[in-house]
């Protein structure tokens, strides 16, 4: 027996198919199959986005495609539920390969989550089925930005003048994997590089006046984005009014984003925000986020995105200023609610539109 969350998510994905005359479909990135089994982990390659096993969804059974030396910790540690499955060895051929002949013989109209001469690319709709969050994936969420909020509110506070930018990442990245959290995205810059590059990878650059921070934590699949800037000692007037200047473009694109909202509107008042505070073509510099989930960004979000916000779902929106950036991760349901916040860093009180909001200020040191 399946738990009641993956039988939940089986019966979305045969709802697709039978909205879309399909019969089968194929699951076959991790994304997608930690999605489907509330968690679980597929892969063995952290940069690779394919899953070392594919899961075929028929109309009335499910069946896993994997390696012999894969199986045994996919039904040990992964699989919520019992499931057929059919045992390659790890030399035979791909995988993927495999999932689309077994598809076959189980009904005529297939799907994938990849590119196949023989099957339809149904990717993007699997990702509308990942968007709107069930009660089991809003729990694990809530405790992902938590964990995430806290621990890198404390590793701010550890990080010392004349450390580097890789020391500083090397802490990160063990601190965080020691609480079963991956960090996909650790961006560090130092001083001038703040001002140069919106993805600074981290170098061996000592820091020794201001540090910004960009994290992506991922757990259970799902992903919590935070930015956070440090000074050592007092900032500039200038670095201050641009910090507070982007906290209020970002307070206006988080309190924009309420179920029914359409997308496009909010970037558009995120795009009026930036010529409030007198900065009308930063936006152009870097993209403003979107919709989040098992991707860091489900959706980027454009002037062009016709898409109403639902309720249960995930947004990290993430303007920058040059030199300057604010970004947490907020869940929809009546109102915006940021998972990622930690009351111990330093805020200001940003107001937007007749409402408030705390958002995160310089941590000086």
């Amino acid at each position: 027996m399946f738990s009641e969350e993956v039988n939940f998510k089986l019966n979305k994905v045969r709802s697709f198919m039978k909205d879309f005359n399909l019969d089968v479909a194929i699951l076959a990135k991790r994304r997608n199959l930690s999605w489907l089994m509330g968690g679980g982990d597929f892969h063995v390659v952290e940069s690779f986005e394919d899953a070392v096993a594919s899961m075929v969804i028929g109309k009335d059974d499910a069946c896993l495609i994997t390696f012999n030396n894969e199986v045994d910790r996919f039904y040990d540690e992964e699989i919520k539920g019992e499931i057929k499955s059919i045992v390659k060895y790890w030399y035979e051929n791909d995988i993927k390969q495999k999932a689309v002949e077994y598809a076959e013989s189980v009904g005529k109209r297939v799907c994938a989550d990849f590119y196949h001469e023989k099957v339809a690319y149904a990717e993007p709709q699997f990702s509308e089925l990942r968007i709107s969050l069930t009660p089991w994936e809003i729990e694990r969420y809530k405790q992902l930005g938590n964990t995430a909020g806290n621990l890198l509110t404390k590793l701010c506070q550890d990080i010392k003048r004349g450390m580097t930018e890789n020391e500083a990442a090397g802490l990160f990245l063990k601190e965080f994997s020691s609480r079963g959290v991956r960090l996909p995205v650790v961006l560090i810059a130092s001083d001038e590089r703040v001002y140069k590059y919106r993805h600074p990878l981290p170098k061996d650059r000592r820091m020794e006046k201001q540090v910004a921070v960009s994290i992506v934590a991922e757990k259970w699949g799902l992903h919590a984005s935070m930015t956070r800037i440090i000074h050592f000692g007092a900032p500039s007037t200038k670095l201050e009014n641009k910090h507070v200047a982007v906290t209020k473009v970002d307070a206006a694109l988080i309190l924009s984003t309420r179920p029914g909202s359409l997308a496009s509107d909010i970037f558009k008042r995120g795009l009026e925000a930036y010529n409030e505070v007198g900065y009308p073509d930063e936006w152009r510099k870097h993209h403003q986020g979107g919709w989040a989930g098992y991707l860091p960004r489900e959706i980027i979000v454009t002037q062009n995105t016709r898409k109403e916000v639902g309720r249960s779902q995930a947004f990290a929106w993430n303007p920058t200023i040059t030199g300057t950036k604010s970004e947490d991760t907020i869940l929809i349901f009546e109102e915006p609610n940021i998972i990622t916040e930690n009351k111990s860093w330093p805020s200001m009180t940003v107001e937007v539109d007749g409402w408030r909001i705390e958002r995160p200020a310089i941590l000086v040191k």
